[in-house]
């Protein structure tokens, strides 16, 4: 009954037979940074759609909904506060490629009448629908690229893109292929990729060395950063490492499993 997500050791490279044929199987292999990039675009594309179905529904409706609304005494200062909160969701689901914004997506507050309210509360309540298809996701992305580039990366930096998913970039602007990266670069994505996206809540996820090829101050992160991915993702994680750095003095959170003696 318990679901559970294994990241193994050798994560950069994945290997699929293209035939069951037991004498001759053909094996392809992909770099998984690149596969992952691709997933991420699909997920993008698919929250997008989702949104314009959901867009479309609501608007075709309004005018009917609108007419069998009762008369609203939400106050003006609350309506205020509520399309506040939504134009700042709105700027934050744009950063990430998920929704375009032009000059006319933005209300302005100060023109509200109390005659308008009526009007504004189902507008906004429609919104407020239609942006919580991408929570989940921009959620994700967020702490995804806050950890690469805030907390991993000095020299180049993530971005997100509904077409190719995710690239990175340097400081001189300049665009750099996923396996470009160094074997540690792409360790840290995919692991965090696995971690945030492919890792189903509540299920519990194993990481086997999760070390390899971490630089010693990244290493040190990572507890840090698996707790705020525990919080997110709603997960439980069991960790088998060799590396004093990734426990980090957090000794008490750790079995030693000690080898047992042979007769």
């Amino acid at each position: 009954s318990l679901e559970v997500y294994f990241i193994q050791e050798q994560r950069l490279v994945l290997r699929q037979p293209i035939s069951d044929h037991k004498f001759r199987r053909n094996i392809v292999i992909t770099d998984t940074i690149e596969k992952y990039s691709h997933e991420l675009s699909l997920l993008i594309k698919q929250k997008i759609g989702e949104y314009a179905q959901t867009t479309q529904s609501l608007d075709s409706s309004f005018p009917k909904r609108l007419f069998q609304e009762k008369s609203s005494n939400k106050q003006t200062a609350d309506l205020k506060n509520r399309l506040t909160t939504l134009q700042e969701k709105r700027l934050k689901t744009s950063r990430y490629g998920l929704l375009k914004l032009d000059e006319d997506t933005f209300f302005q507050q100060e023109d509200i009448k109390e005659s308008d309210t009526q009007v504004l509360s189902l507008y906004i309540a429609d919104n407020e629908k239609k942006l919580s298809v991408f929570d989940s996701l921009v959620d994700r992305i967020e702490l995804f690229t806050e950890i690469l580039n805030e907390r991993r990366f000095n020299f180049k930096s993530i971005e997100i893109d509904e077409d190719k998913g995710f690239v990175f970039k340097t400081k001189n602007n300049q665009l750099l292929k996923l396996t470009e990266l160094s074997s540690g670069e792409q360790h840290e994505v995919v692991l965090l990729f696995e971690l945030l996206f492919k890792a189903k809540e509540n299920s519990l996820v194993l990481i086997d060395e999760p070390e390899i090829s971490l630089h010693v101050v990244w290493q040190k992160e990572f507890l840090n950063d698996i707790k705020e991915i525990i919080n997110l993702q709603k997960i439980d994680v069991v960790i088998a490492t060799h590396s004093p750095q990734i426990i980090n003095e957090r000794w008490d959170l750790t079995v030693n499993l000690e080898a047992s003696e042979i007769e």
